[in-house]
């Protein structure tokens, strides 16, 4: 009976210590925090709609960035929180065929908070998807050279708020590092201008211009782990034993 109850003491013990429910130990080497970079590329897409119609252009951009955040890992299952801050360099252009009109959108970081899912497969390969807040300050430009007056240009700066959402996977190496590869899509909303300029009709020329901007980015990087060298092995429970 002494011997009986030393092994239910011993497969019970992981649980008490790490908080989960019988046969589900929390605690492993995703949980904690963590910090890492990365890098890739994306595309930007900005559609400008005026008073006679609209126009959208794409451009390719690089991205390098730093991300950090908390996990907590219970069995297979993971929630979490991160957020980041990264360099994404891309511009669009498109123009008014016969008319002149130009626009111009530009872009040069934007960052995020996002909430993460995942559930760990094969104890070192974290399976995530993530979503949450993103912004980034985008400037537009709208030039005429034939607009009634002389040529115009103007341009504008703001900071867009928007959401963000994507996937990836982290897969542990070694020590406290984990290589990771993930992709997210950005949509920074919609915002309008007013351009007044030259004369129409005896007043000035007014034109509303509505600018959608979003992008997508794709990157790889490295993670570190504070503590996944201090995470509990995954317990072994002991066989049920009948007393005959």
């Amino acid at each position: 009976m002494c011997l009986l109850g030393a092994s239910a003491a011993h497969a019970d013990g992981p649980n008490l210590l790490w908080g989960g429910p019988p046969g589900t130990p929390c605690g492993g080497i995703y949980s904690g925090l963590y910090v890492g970079g990365e890098l890739g590329g994306g595309s930007m897409r900005t559609r400008a709609t005026g008073d006679a119609g609209s126009i959208a252009a794409n451009d390719k951009g690089f991205t390098i960035g730093e991300y950090s955040g908390y996990n907590y890992q219970c069995g297979d299952a993971l929630i979490g929180v991160e957020s980041e801050f990264s360099y994404f360099g891309a511009e669009t252009r498109s123009g008014c065929d016969g008319c002149g009109e130009a626009f111009h959108s530009s872009m040069n970081w934007f960052s995020s908070l996002r909430g993460r899912v995942g559930v760990v497969a094969d104890d070192n390969i974290l399976l995530f998807a993530t979503g949450g807040l993103a912004y980034s300050t985008v400037e537009h430009e709208f030039s005429d050279p034939f607009a009634p007056g002389g040529p115009f240009s103007r341009s504008d700066s703001d900071t867009k708020l928007g959401w963000t959402v994507g996937g990836g996977f982290e897969m542990f190496l070694r020590d406290n590092w984990a290589l990771r590869a993930d992709a997210l899509f950005v949509d920074l909303g919609s915002d309008g201008q007013n351009f007044s300029f030259g004369s129409c009709d005896g007043g000035p020329c007014n034109v509303h211009v509505t600018w959608d901007d979003s992008f997508w980015v794709t990157r790889i990087g490295l993670t570190y782990l504070f503590n996944a060298g201090s995470a509990p092995p995954i317990p072994e429970y002991a066989p049920e034993y009948s007393v005959k």
